[in-house]
């Protein structure tokens, strides 16, 4: 398989879990929260907002996924992204809360983070490739 088409398809797995988490976060219940190791709360605007964040950034994982080259850019932002949550998911199940899904978030984070650099790569050496046969 063509090395652009393996970060496009990436790309979109990582759009539609960013989706999932997004609307999941947005309908998600009290008692799910409890069970989860998190305290309730009545207001809901925090994970409202933190839903339509993980919408609006897989919006982003989409366009770099449908057009790898109009939007690099932001294929190195999901990279960037990616290591941001990763070492903030980690710090906050280190020094604040020990919740299996934080560290599961972070794990998941963390493994986008690789496979989306490691497929960027090989799609940059792939055009560097290119670029030095013609």
């Amino acid at each position: 398989m063509k090395k652009t088409k393996v970060l496009s398809i990436i790309l979109w797995i990582t759009a539609l879990h960013s989706f999932v988490i997004g609307i999941g976060l947005i309908f998600i219940r009290n008692a799910l929260l409890e069970y989860l190791g998190f305290i309730a709360c009545n207001d809901h605007f925090f994970h409202v907002q933190c839903g339509v964040f993980h919408i609006a950034m897989s919006f982003c994982y989409s366009m770099a996924a449908y057009n790898l080259k109009k939007y690099e850019p932001l294929i190195v932002f999901s990279i960037i992204v990616k290591l941001i949550a990763t070492i903030f998911l980690l710090t906050y199940f280190i020094f604040i809360k020990q919740t299996f899904i934080i560290l599961s978030s972070a794990i998941s984070d963390l493994l986008f983070f690789c496979i989306i650099l490691w497929t960027y790569n090989s799609f940059v050496k792939s055009k560097l490739d290119l670029n030095s046969n013609e």
